[in-house]
């Protein structure tokens, strides 16, 4: 959210984790608007799928979230460690950051 700004809505799943109190509470404190999708419909929500699914595995099933500051950190420390140290598929079994580094330097030894 730092490069984009916070959305004005959020469109979500009616799972579990879209319906705790600290989600519902940071939509309220920014007036955001929570657009569900309809039950059953997955495919209205693909391309967060595919991140989501890591996302509850690694971070919402471990952890007991106490509030919004905690929902916060956890997701912070989540985000560092998947895009600095956790390898992605289609990324040659790269971390972002290793992939990012290796692009550059191909691509500065190029020009």
């Amino acid at each position: 959210m730092g490069r984009g700004g916070r959305p004005r809505a959020i469109r979500m799943d009616n799972g579990s984790e879209s319906v705790c109190a600290a989600l519902e509470q940071w939509a309220r404190e920014d007036e955001m608007i929570q657009a569900f999708i309809s039950a059953g419909d997955p495919w209205h929500s693909g391309f967060l799928g595919s991140f989501h699914n890591p996302e509850r595995d690694e971070l919402l099933e471990d952890n007991c979230i106490e509030n919004l500051a905690h929902a916060r950190l956890l997701v912070t420390q989540w985000s560092r460690r998947h895009n600095n140290t956790h390898t992605h598929s289609s990324l040659g079994y790269l971390s972002p950051r290793q992939y990012a580094e290796q692009w550059k330097q191909q691509h500065t030894a190029n020009t």
